[in-house]
């Protein structure tokens, strides 16, 4: 398959349960499996196996969808991409369960557009260039869950091309109740010495937060990062922020380091620092979108 392996249009209807499950794609150019339009009362992605010359795993623009045990390897530039679709609307309850992604060229799981609810648990990313789980400037969600997965050797990009750039292995913006617990995080932006930031968990612009039970170990560089660094970087909350019973280690192995790291970092939204970090993603975000922020 050159193009795409399985394209459901923008102007697709579903009707009736729907399940794509046990194909073996190879060599997409475009995305392994796309579905847009309108699912009702949902549709199931799973058990498939996925190896792109180039493009995408998975782009996803419809709600009610369950993605799980699919295997997206070497070959995708992001492994699974949720996108704005059909009406515009909020994507209803998106689960995306038991996935493993290896050796992908750009993200694993990013969130581009405005969610009603997701719960990401259970899957396993190693070996990704770009971000681990990232949501997008611009996206926003009523809730998300993230739970029980394993990130490892996320942001492994050259030190020459991460210049400027801000990595982590979840990065959250922009929920209302967001919830991340029971991962297992190791290795973030290793070689990422021109990194502007990097964090293990990250959540910018939430209202109601809880971080607790993460194991997150081998933050940024392993000596000598001069950019923020931290295991747990919360930017600007809005409501309430809970982190508790986390286990951050800056590395496994100790060493003579002079970074300026730290294992929770808060920024309140009068901070210098957060307004670097968060005021793009918010000025991009649409005035109903600001508004439901704030």
């Amino acid at each position: 398959c050159s193009n795409t392996g399985i394209h459901l249009g923008g102007s697709s209807y579903y009707l009736s349960d729907t399940v794509f499950a046990s194909n073996l794609i190879l060599g997409t150019g475009v995305a392994g499996i796309q579905v847009m339009g309108f699912a009702f009362p949902g549709i199931e992605v799973r058990g498939n196996t996925i190896t792109p010359a180039k493009g995408n795993g998975m782009v996803i623009g419809t709600g009610g969808v369950r993605i799980s045990d699919n295997r997206i390897a070497a070959g995708a530039e992001n492994g699974i991409r949720l996108v704005s679709g059909l009406l515009g609307l909020a994507l209803t309850s998106i689960v995306v369960s038991g996935n493993r992604l290896q050796s992908l060229q750009g993200n694993g799981i990013t969130i581009e557009t405005r969610l009603v609810s997701a719960k990401i648990e259970h899957n396993v990313l190693n070996a990704i260039t770009g971000n681990g789980l990232l949501m997008l400037p611009g996206s926003l969600a009523g809730s998300v869950s993230v739970l029980a997965n394993e990130f490892t050797n996320i942001a492994t990009a050259a030190a020459g091309t991460t210049r400027g750039g801000e990595f982590a292995a979840i990065h959250l913006r922009n929920v209302f109740a967001a919830a991340v617990s029971d991962n297992t995080i190791s290795g973030v932006g290793h070689d990422a010495s021109n990194a502007a930031v990097v964090a293990g968990i990250r959540a910018d612009t939430n209202i109601d937060l809880r971080v607790s039970d993460n194991t997150i170990v081998n933050i940024a560089p392993t000596t000598d990062f001069s950019n923020p660094a931290a295991g747990i970087l919360v930017v600007m909350p809005i409501g309430h922020t809970a982190i508790a019973d986390n286990l951050i280690r800056r590395q496994i192995a100790p060493n003579d380091d002079n970074s300026p790291w730290q294992a929770i970092r808060i920024l309140g939204i009068a901070s210098e620092s957060a307004g670097k970090l968060q005021g793009e993603s918010f000025n991009k975000l649409t005035a109903e979108g600001q508004v439901n922020t704030v």
